[in-house]
Order: structure tokens, then C-alpha cells, then sequence
């Protein structure tokens, strides 16, 4: 015989994605092994906060960044499957599921772009070398 589905909307509304999401799927445990204080130290000190609109979290952008690489996919489709992933959306920080869109694509450009010295000369990585990205992605690589 066949029932209706058990209605849980109203119990799970307010919980967070912490105590909905499974602990041993591969970007929960990653998620809570990196450590997120040590991008954000280094890589706050690239971007000027007096200079145009608020900026985004560094997680959520170091996140996205981070996602975009191990899924191999486009500034688009990291931005899309953000809102329908609730480990992408923990991944990045976020407490409680969100379907909206955390930035725009473009925004991801912009944020893996080097911070110029005087925001006018020309752009180079911090140490000369290494990108935004190469610092990130091989930072997780070495953590995982």
C-alpha cells in the first residue's frame, strides 16, 4: 500500500547545513580541513575595502575559486551549481542553504586578478610567481 510522503519542510527549515549534510562526504571533511583563517590573512591584504562596493567573503570567493579547479568547470558553472549544492554552499562558508546566487561570474575574475601595487601600475602575483590561484589550489592539494 502506498502513503504520502512525510512532510519534514517546517523541522528542517532552520537547521543548519552542518547538522543536515553528511560529515564523511569528501568536501565536508575538506572544508574543515583547510584552513580558512590563513587565506583569509593573506589574501585580505590585497584588496582595498575603501575602494567601491563591499567585498564578498573571502571564503566564498577562495571557495568558489577552489571548486571551480577540482570540478574542472567554468566561473558560470561553479556560480550555478553553488545555488543547488548545499556541500558547495557549506564549502564556502555559508551556515544555512541559499538559493541565490553568491556573485556574479565575473566577480571571480575579478577577485583572482593580483592586486596592483597602486591600482593603477601593472598587475603581478604577490611573490612574483605564483597566481591567486596556484596559491590556492596547491595550499588544498598539499592539505588533502
Amino acid at each position: 500500500m502506498y502513503r504520502p510522503p512525510k512532510s519534514h519542510a517546517q523541522t528542517s527549515l532552520f537547521c543548519s547545513l552542518e547538522e543536515q549534510l553528511n560529515h564523511k562526504h569528501s568536501l565536508y571533511v575538506l572544508a574543515n580541513k583547510i584552513d580558512w583563517n590563513k587565506f583569509e590573512t593573506e589574501f585580505s591584504k590585497r584588496f582595498d575595502d575603501k575602494m567601491g562596493a563591499p567585498n564578498k567573503p573571502i571564503r566564498l570567493m577562495t571557495g568558489l575559486i577552489i571548486l571551480k579547479h577540482i570540478r574542472n568547470v567554468s566561473d558560470e558553472s561553479v556560480v550555478e551549481q553553488f545555488q543547488e549544492n548545499a556541500y558547495y554552499q557549506y564549502f564556502c562558508g555559508e551556515r544555512f542553504f541559499s538559493t541565490e546566487q553568491p556573485c556574479d561570474p565575473s566577480e571571480l575574475v575579478h577577485f583572482r586578478l593580483p592586486q596592483t601595487e597602486n591600482h593603477r601600475g601593472s598587475a603581478r602575483p604577490r611573490n612574483g610567481t605564483e597566481s591567486f590561484e596556484e596559491e590556492s589550489v596547491g595550499y588544498v592539494q598539499r592539505k588533502n
